[in-house]
């Protein structure tokens, strides 16, 4: 049966209330399904890709009544929100809720078109009937299950009061049920479906291939050093540039790196279980306001937030697992511009989670699932190939070397294809034959009974005497391993433990004094070790070294990696400023990273984006929302390219719904020719821009630059208007001094330069200066116009 197109109707509501003009691919078949079809759904979809939408537009377009079951309640509060402003009536019902009064009287009044609810209300007595009373008066077009991996138990955050949604189908038979996630693996999947009980299901799946994000890895040194790499410095203050999101595995790691970042002047936040309610509340509304840059916190921080511009999220200390991780990167780049996601790690990270991991379970056959979740993070973060590629295949279960885009290395990928894209070295065929290594560390855990650690055994392989092994050194293995270093063994046993070739079997952690140890674990050969020892390369196993073991593999064979790395063992990735290739507060991103969406900004078009967003912020503080409700960071970056004089122009912006053109459109483009005509007047901008250079004499223009600006620079200090302005005069100069910003481009007359701080008096040296600028050009016999 072929899917029917979206009428003129249908997109009349769609460019009324959403502001698009077109359903993006599986939007319009899975809405669809649910006004025509009346049919369950499972959806998979990528996060910035569009759920709500699929959920909300039903109800608007057939004025009935969508219910969304959600975990938290300050991600319904900005949901709810966001689609008010949108001038689409929402209301939320959550069982602590005091009030309840008014949201029921709106419901059955027919007015709310979307409504929120915990799926703690739904297991109160007073559920089941008030949902089939809404069902007869008003009309349920589809209930939403959102955040759907909750309900599994195989998934990353089970919640046992999600696994109580099942009897919705119960209380409203007839009604679609559409369960949406971006995180699922086929097995959580089909928990889901079977779960909430959905029947003849519309599976929908977008993919997980999250382009705009750029994956990185690398080990911990020290706190304020690993950091430092993705701060910019302004004057003596250094900074984050963008929202960022720093992950840490306990409380006590966001206190200390938060510490870090204050005792060098760097603002920032605490988020976790133990800060008080309303602190948290705090942190979490001046974020998604735009008042505070950087929160540190637990993954207790991250689900309700609803912010489409967070540019980092940074683990700093191994995500627990493969899933979790996907997930709290989700948070990032929601807005489809480039985001960076890094995670910062070292040994005692993975065995602290595969302790806390094996001690807590007790049913095997879900302890072996999470153990594979845990094993996959581990091969992530040491792999030497596609870090994407190895995501992808853990959700689309199937082998890395076989999900899409396999054959090419994308430089805006993650750090290991800019790495193999420059040195061609760690290409997946480069493989090395360790079948006999591994096969020692097999035998040496066999030889030692599964009564000992990996340190005991690698101390085993090297021959160190030790009390312990005292018994052991007349075995024929016992420093058979000499011919390679000890650090070289241990890198080795860790890969045998990713690769499940060993096995660990958690001990207790002992105590002494009063201090309790690290946890500790033995290792033993597993079966497929096993199968490793009797076959070795004709087992089939297939063994990807990770880039310790590269490092130290002391044969001919061994690949060179030091034009790949750094002294310290971290990737040698240059990051570059975004603003250079989009208008945008976008972070750094890998070396040359070029996006197909950026094209060459103007000056003038920098300048309006600029302004529009500090605009935002006084929009948004006026109308007490956040300001990605009123213009994403890509809104406003069409709305500087467009340069609209006319509110009517605002119509051909994507992203723009009517409500928030007449409410907010006239001060917008007001706004934009406000810039237009103060710039398009001083600055000439344009004709700068066409200037053409020589050549032959790029190192004379590059003098000339520098000379140039000392001297106007000068020139602007000695101006009667800063000699008469009294204590201003120093803080503006002091001002334009600091923030004078060089961007280096290609052609040296594209140079350009801006004052960072809004200060008036600042932006009126500036423009004296760039006034003084254009005149030398014209006067200097290296340019022609």
């Amino acid at each position: 049966m072929s899917l029917a197109e979206p009428s003129p109707q249908h997109i009349s509501v769609l460019r009324k209330y959403f502001g698009h003009s077109t359903f993006r691919s599986m939007q319009w078949e899975i809405i669809y399904s649910v006004l025509e079809q009346k049919r369950d759904a499972c959806v998979i979809m990528s996060t910035g890709y569009g759920k709500s939408l699929c959920y909300q537009y039903p109800a608007v377009y057939s004025k009935g009544l969508t219910i969304v079951v959600s975990p938290l309640i300050s991600l319904m509060k900005d949901q709810v929100l966001s689609l008010e402003m949108a001038n689409i009536k929402a209301c939320l019902l959550g069982s602590a809720q005091t009030s309840k009064a008014d949201a029921l009287n709106s419901l059955f009044s027919g007015d709310i078109r979307v409504l929120y609810i915990t799926p703690e209300w739904i297991a109160t007595d007073s559920a089941k009937q008030t949902l089939q009373d809404l069902q007869k008066k008003i009309k349920i077009v589809v209930v939403a299950i959102d955040e759907a991996h909750c309900v599994s138990q195989w998934g990353f955050d089970f919640r046992s009061s999600y696994r109580n949604l099942g009897k919705l189908r119960k209380i409203l038979p007839n009604v679609p049920i559409m369960a949406l996630t971006a995180t699922a693996t086929p097995i959580v999947r089909k928990d889901i479906c079977n779960s909430l009980n959905l029947i003849n299901p519309k599976y929908v799946c977008t993919g997980f291939d999250r382009k705009n994000l750029y994956f990185e890895v690398s080990k911990k040194t020290n706190i304020f050093f690993d950091l430092n790499k993705f701060m910019k410095k302004n004057g003596l203050k250094m900074f984050f540039e963008g929202a960022t999101i720093i992950y840490c595995p306990t409380k006590k790691q966001t206190e200390a790196v938060a510490q870090e970042l204050k005792s060098n002047r760097i603002e920032c936040e605490v988020y976790h279980a133990d800060i008080p309610l309303n602190k948290r509340n705090a942190v979490h509304e001046n974020f998604v306001k735009d008042k505070l840059k950087i929160v540190v916190a637990t993954v207790a921080f991250g689900m309700g937030i609803d912010k489409p511009d967070v540019r980092r999220v940074i683990h700093y200390g191994a995500p627990k697992d493969i899933e979790s991780y996907y997930q709290e990167v989700g948070r990032a780049g929601r807005d489809g511009l480039p985001a960076i996601c890094h995670i910062f790690y070292n040994e005692a990270d993975i065995v602290l989670n595969r302790h806390i991991m094996l001690s807590n379970l007790t049913n095997d056959t879900y302890r072996s699932h999470k153990e594979k979740m845990a094993k996959v993070i581990e091969q992530y973060m040491e792999t030497r190939l596609c870090r994407r590629q190895l995501l992808l295949s853990y959700f689309e279960d199937v082998s890395s070397s076989t999900t899409s885009d396999n054959a090419i290395i994308r430089q805006n990928c993650c750090d290991n294809c800019t790495n193999n894209k420059k040195t061609d070295k760690l290409q997946p065929d480069n493989n090395i034959d360790l079948t006999e290594d591994i096969q020692l560390v097999l035998k040496s855990a066999q030889a030692l009974g599964g009564f000992f650690g990996l340190v005991a055994i690698v101390n085993f392989i090297c021959g160190k005497k030790n009390d312990k092994l005292s018994k052991y050194t007349a075995h024929q293995l016992y420093g058979k391993g000499g011919y390679n270093t000890e650090t070289f063994w241990k890198a080795l046993g860790k890969l045998c433990l990713r690769e499940s070739l060993l096995q660990q079997n958690p001990c207790s952690s002992f105590k002494e004094g009063n201090k309790f140890s690290f946890p500790i674990s033995t290792v033993a050969v597993s079966d497929k070790g096993y199968e490793f020892i009797k076959y070795g390369k004709k087992s089939g196993i297939l063994i990807d070294p990770s880039l310790d073991v590269l490092k130290m593999f002391k044969s001919k064979s061994a690949i060179k990696l030091k034009d790949v790395y750094k002294g310290d063992g971290t990737l040698d990735i240059k990051l570059k400023n975004l603003h250079e290739e989009k208008v945008s507060q976008s972070t750094s991103s890998a070396q040359n990273y070029r996006s197909q969406q950026a094209t060459e900004n103007t000056e003038l078009e920098n300048t309006i984006y600029s302004t529009l967003v500090m605009y935002r912020t006084t929009l948004a503080q006026q109308s007490d929302c956040m300001p990605y409700m009123i213009a994403s960071n890509k809104l406003l970056i069409d709305v500087a390219k467009l340069k609209p004089k006319h509110v009517s122009e605002l119509k051909n912006v994507e992203g723009f719904t009517e409500a928030k053109i007449d409410r907010f459109g006239k001060a917008i483009v007001d706004k934009v020719i406000e810039v237009c005509n103060k710039y398009s007047v001083d600055l000439k901008t344009e004709n700068v821009n066409q200037c053409e250079t020589n050549n032959s004499n790029s190192s004379v223009c590059d003098d000339f630059w520098d000379e140039c600006d000392d001297s106007i620079f000068s020139e602007i200090c000695d101006t009667d208007e800063l000699q008469n302005c009294d204590v201003d005069r120093n803080v503006a100069i002091s001002e334009v001094h600091s923030n004078l910003i060089l961007k280096n481009d290609e052609n040296p007359t594209k140079r350009k330069y801006c004052a960072t701080e809004s200060n008036e008096l600042c932006q009126e040296i500036m423009a004296e200066r760039n006034k003084m600028m254009i005149k030398k050009l014209k006067n200097n016999s290296l340019f022609r116009f």
